[in-house]
């Protein structure tokens, strides 16, 4: 491992393909997943091949270094574009600079837009023939928003876009480095590349590929990224150069935590690791046994998961995020952690925990509300291990094709574990609700199929999105039966793992055993038209309160009368709570 480490840092240009980088990444993979990749993509040697050697220096917020982009083209070409995705919602975070091209400099390296760059030639690159990029890499990672430990209550932090929701972030826990590596994005069927993110939504998404990268800590630091950890070799300064390998992922996001702990499980022969900081440690627990219970329940029913590991990571994710998914690993707001174990402080209420008569009843109905969020978000991002991350799709252009499908399936995980009731349970609380707030908020239905940059607010996008367009997969599955429904998921992921589909494809799976107008006329409805208010109901703030006072959440106490003035101080501060 140490001979290893020492050669990493001195990377060269790749020489063949299945050379030594290739065949270590390919060790991320579980039994028979390199079949299945070169199944959809053919050769596994000639997915692109990122490698990085970079330092961080925590005090300082720098990263530095150098990436390497190996690509082989199917045709001629005179230039490269590197989308660096972190640098679209903090411009000029990161730059490039000092580029080569097969180890002569480039013509011209250029920043064509806030986050693309674009490293000319010059020389043409023949098809068939690997090229590789070398840049040098230097970043300013900005501190995290202030309330990133805190959930969101106030209902104007919502109203407008999220930014990168602390994707790239730093507070003394943790760092999240995820867009640091530049990457070649994916062109569209207009054959134009893939947008930027737009400040709401998702980060985007590539193209499969490898990804080798070391990064220099100091001591007491700790790196987490997906794939296989190499190894971990002091450099004899205090700092600790540690590297990951990991083959056909769309993204690589690295962490970097301080007084983290970690917990691990085996489902089968995946090692399931759970990342959490000290004060979070219980909960920590309790998100690595839904990962595990999830991925076991998942992979029943839509395949093998591909990865010999998968990670999940507490971080301190802002405006509204509950998680982040990514290849192999993925992140869940330390606000759900903390908010898991004191509500009211999560909220960022501590005074409400000394009023003996609302505090207990607040942290009964928002304890068990947020132990639902937990539940329901660690499933959300691992059907996302599936959709998305192995079902590729735009995600700027065409959110509507992968998170409202996620949002089912992870409703569907508990369903599969036999929680029907836990299951409705959530789907009142996380996805109709997410909808019906929108509307309370006084946002229009409107149409829910459109970019990310049509969205003018997180509030407007999770309600049209993430609820109204969620629903449309109820709709359908009750039309065809549960069975044909599930069958015809696992057919979607199978036929289109590693690939990319669009926001039709899976009406289109499910209508081949019939029934495709009718189909087809369900997903108009819910995701092309404006029938929210008739097909979900548009609730008002008082039947709200009201189920959660009549027991319904489990904040009132049962088995006699209740005094109507703990019942109105009760409605007041819900009231309050809600933004009225």
């Amino acid at each position: 491992m140490i001979a290893l480490a020492v050669a990493l840092s001195g990377l060269a240009p790749i020489p063949a393909p299945l050379g030594p980088e290739v065949k270590l990444v390919l060790g991320s993979l579980r039994s028979g997943e390199r079949e299945r990749i070169e199944k959809a993509l053919g050769p596994i040697g000639d997915l692109p091949l990122y490698r990085a050697d970079l330092d961080f220096n925590p005090s300082t917020r720098m990263v530095t270094g150098k990436v390497l982009v190996t690509v082989t083209p199917k045709q001629a070409i005179g230039s490269l574009s590197l989308r660096v995705t972190a640098n679209a919602n903090n411009e000029g975070a990161v730059k490039l600079s000092a580029a080569t091209v097969n180890g002569a400099p480039a013509a011209a390296l250029a920043l064509t837009e806030g986050s693309l760059y674009k490293i000319r030639f010059a020389t043409p690159v023949p098809a068939g023939a690997p090229v590789t990029v070398e840049a040098r890499l230097t970043a300013k990672v900005p501190a995290a928003e202030p309330d990133s430990d805190t959930l969101a209550t106030d209902p104007d932090a919502m109203d407008g876009p999220g930014g990168d929701y602390g994707a790239f972030s730093v507070t003394p826990e943790v760092t999240c480095l995820a867009g640091l590596i530049p990457m070649v994005p994916f062109i569209r069927a207009d054959g134009a590349p893939a947008a930027a993110p737009s400040g709401i939504g998702d980060l985007g998404t590539f193209d499969p590929s490898h990804f080798l990268i070391t990064l220099l800590v100091p001591s007491g630091y700790s790196v987490i990224a997906p794939g296989e950890m190499l190894g971990e070799v002091p450099d004899g300064q205090g700092r600790v150069r540690t590297t990951y390998a990991v083959a056909a992922a769309r993204e690589l996001p690295i962490l970097v935590t301080k007084g983290y702990q970690v917990a691990t499980v085996n489902v089968g022969d995946i090692t399931v690791e759970s990342h959490f900081s000290a004060q979070d440690a219980k909960t920590g627990q309790t998100v690595l046994s839904h990962a595990a219970n999830a991925l076991r329940t998942i992979q029943e029913k839509l395949g093998p998961y591909p990865y010999r590991t998968f990670r999940v990571v507490e971080a301190h994710l802002s405006n509204g995020a509950g998680g982040m998914e990514f290849p192999g690993l993925i992140t869940v707001a330390t606000s759900i952690y903390r908010g898991s174990t004191n509500p009211l402080g999560a909220m960022g209420m501590p005074e409400l925990t000394k009023n003996p008569i609302l505090s207990p009843l607040l942290s009964a109905h928002m304890g068990s509300m947020i132990a639902n969020t937990l539940e329901f978000t660690v499933d959300h991002e691992v059907a996302h291990q599936y959709i998305a991350m192995l079902v590729g799709n735009d995600p700027i252009e065409e959110p509507i094709a992968d998170e409202p499908l996620t949002q089912a399936v992870a409703l569907l995980i508990m369903e599969w574990q036999r929680k029907p009731l836990l299951a409705a349970e959530i789907r009142g609380q996380q996805v109709k609700m997410a909808y019906q707030m929108m509307r309370l908020m006084n946002r229009p239905d409107a149409r829910a199929n459109r970019p990310t940059s049509d969205f003018t607010s997180n509030i407007e996008y999770a309600g049209l999105i993430y609820g109204k367009a969620a629903l449309m997969f109820d709709a359908q599955r009750s039309l065809v039966g549960a069975d044909r429904f599930d069958r015809a998921l696992r057919t979607y992921v199978d036929e289109n793992r590693y690939k990319w589909v669009t926001a039709k494809t899976f009406t289109s799976v499910l209508a081949r055993s019939g029934q495709g107008e009718q189909l087809e006329k369900l997903r108009r409805r819910w995701w092309e038209e404006k029938h929210g208010d008739e097909d979900i109901g548009a609730a008002d703030l008082e039947s709200m309160i009201e189920k959660m006072t009549n027991g319904e959440g489990g904040a009132m106490p049962s088995g006699g009368p209740v005094d109507p003035k703990l019942i109105e101080q009760y409605n007041d501060a819900m009231k309050a709570l809600m933004g009225e």
